[in-house]
């Protein structure tokens, strides 16, 4: 049994709030910046970091990628259809499943994704690490890490 006095209904609820808010505005902060900057909507960034990540030459699934974006296969369809037309990126049919998709960058949507990952750092260092400390980044990252891992199904 903890001997920490149980937190209140109330101040659990105002707590978490203000993890929300905080994460919610300084993302806010950032994706203005990024759009700013590169002239791109804010939802494109996840995908272009997502697909500059990619271990795999052939980029990502595009059902994947649609997943880990939280958007429907249609949304992110269109989505895809923004960035080839910007021409950030280009599919790729699976040779061994021709139900499969792949997204990859192209050498300007790699240009583009490697400046923004560079920018967002900058950023992160700037709203984040200024005014928490690298000690307690890496803490907030633990933790938050820590619960996205419990809540997640395979």
């Amino acid at each position: 049994m903890s001997t920490q006095a149980a937190i209140s209904d109330r101040d659990l609820i105002a707590a978490w709030g203000q993890v929300i808010d905080g994460f919610a505005r300084t993302h806010q902060l950032l994706m203005a910046e990024f759009t700013e900057e590169f002239g791109f909507p804010a939802g494109w960034f996840e995908v272009l970091m997502r697909l500059l990540g990619a271990n795999d030459e052939r980029g990502l699934p595009m059902t994947r990628l649609a997943r880990e974006a939280s958007l429907t296969s249609g949304g992110f369809t269109k989505l895809a259809d923004r960035l080839e037309n910007a021409g950030l990126l280009v599919r790729r049919d699976c040779p061994s499943d021709r139900r499969m998709t792949y997204a990859q960058l192209t050498p300007a949507g790699r240009d583009v994704a490697e400046r923004a990952q560079a920018a967002h750092a900058d950023g992160l260092r700037r709203y984040v690490v200024e005014v928490l400390g690298e000690d307690d980044t890496r803490k907030l990252s633990l933790l938050l890490s820590t619960l996205g891992a419990a809540h997640t199904s395979c």
